[in-house]
């Protein structure tokens, strides 16, 4: 062994003192790329991607997240009692959000990820609905 301490092994998990990050010192120094994006981004921009739908007889082009809401909306309105009760789900949760903007209530990071969990649940679920989910047994 090389080096002052001669009770440290050396092997998987215990590299070599030298080659060890000093304290303070980062393992990604430069951190990320500039310009990549993060999880949140590409959720909100998948969310936000456009497609064409038939409405009433005419065709638009609307968020896919928008599209979702209004394929849930009919399915409640056609009685479907799961879309009802994500629905309602869904109302409560967005009116307490915005009444808490419209308290100037700023929101804890716990609190946004409860609403991101409610939107994911609701799009399971919406998913599950349309029977294109590969868990069936």
């Amino acid at each position: 062994m090389s080096g002052h301490d001669d009770d440290y092994e050396v092997g998987y998990g215990k590299p070599p003192r030298s080659g060890q990050f000093k304290p303070g010192q980062s393992g990604n120094p430069r951190g990320r790329k500039p310009g990549s994006k993060g999880v949140s981004t590409h959720v909100r921009e998948a969310l936000e991607a456009k497609v064409t739908i038939n409405q009433g007889g005419k065709r638009q082009s609307v968020s896919k997240l928008k599209a979702a809401c209004i394929q849930l909306a009919n399915k409640a309105a056609a009685g479907d009692p799961r879309a009802l009760k994500e629905m309602v789900a869904m109302m409560a949760a967005t009116e307490s959000l915005d009444a808490a903007k419209a308290a100037g209530v700023e929101q804890t990071t716990a609190e946004r990820h409860r609403a991101l969990e409610q939107v994911y649940r609701t799009l399971h679920a919406e998913l599950k609905m349309d029977g294109s989910d590969d868990d069936k047994a």
